[in-house]
C-alpha cells in the first residue's frame, strides 16, 4: 500500500498510465474521479434509501420540521454511518461501479419513508428496547424508561428539538 500522499506522485510515475490518458492532467483528473465518484455514490445511496432524499426539501408534501430533522440527521457521524470497506466488492476488490439503492420493502416491494431516516430510527429504537427490558423491573412503566432513553441519544435529542412543538 502506497501513502495517501503518494498518489499524485504515483500517477505521475506511471507512464502507461499517462499515454493511455493522453496527459497528466487526464490521468490525475481519471484517477480523482474513480476515487471520489464510488463513494458519492454510496454517499448519495445510503442517504436516498427508501426513498429517504426526498424528505430532504421543504414542499407542500414535506413540512418544514421533518426536512431540518432531515438535515440534521444527515450531518451527524454517530448516525449516518459509512465504511470505505462496505463500498468494496467481493469480486474485483475494488470500489463497486454499480452501487444499489436499499428499501427495507418485503417481497420486492419499494417502500417509501415519510420520516425521515427511519431504519435508523428502527434500528436505534431496536437497540432501546433491549435496553429497556434490562432496566425495567416488574411493575415498573416499560414506555416511559423506554422514551427517557431515547430521548438522551444524539437521535432523541434532534427529534425532540425539531418536533416537540410540532406534536405537543
Amino acid at each position: 500500500d502506497t501513502d495517501q500522499t503518494d498518489w499524485l506522485q504515483d500517477t505521475a510515475h506511471c507512464v502507461e498510465f499517462i499515454l493511455l490518458s493522453g496527459t497528466f492532467r487526464k490521468a490525475v483528473n481519471i484517477r480523482i474521479n474513480d476515487t471520489i465518484i464510488p463513494l458519492l455514490a454510496e454517499l448519495i445511496a445510503c442517504l436516498d434509501r427508501n426513498g429517504n432524499l426526498e424528505l430532504a426539501l421543504h414542499n407542500n408534501y414535506v413540512p418544514e420540521c421533518l426536512s431540518n430533522l432531515w438535515h440534521d440527521i444527515s450531518k451527524d457521524e454517530t448516525l449516518i454511518v459509512l465504511h470505505y470497506q462496505d463500498t468494496i466488492s467481493p469480486n474485483t476488490l475494488q470500489p463497486r461501479r454499480r452501487v444499489p439503492v436499499l428499501s427495507d420493502g418485503v417481497g420486492g416491494q419499494y417502500f417509501k419513508v415519510h420520516f425521515p431516516f427511519s431504519w435508523i430510527i428502527y434500528k436505534i429504537s431496536d437497540q432501546l428496547v433491549a435496553e429497556t427490558r434490562n432496566i425495567v423491573k416488574d411493575g415498573e412503566c416499560f414506555w416511559t424508561c423506554f422514551e427517557s432513553l431515547f430521548q438522551k441519544t444524539p437521535l432523541g435529542e434532534k427529534v425532540l428539538r425539531h418536533l416537540a412543538d410540532k406534536y405537543e
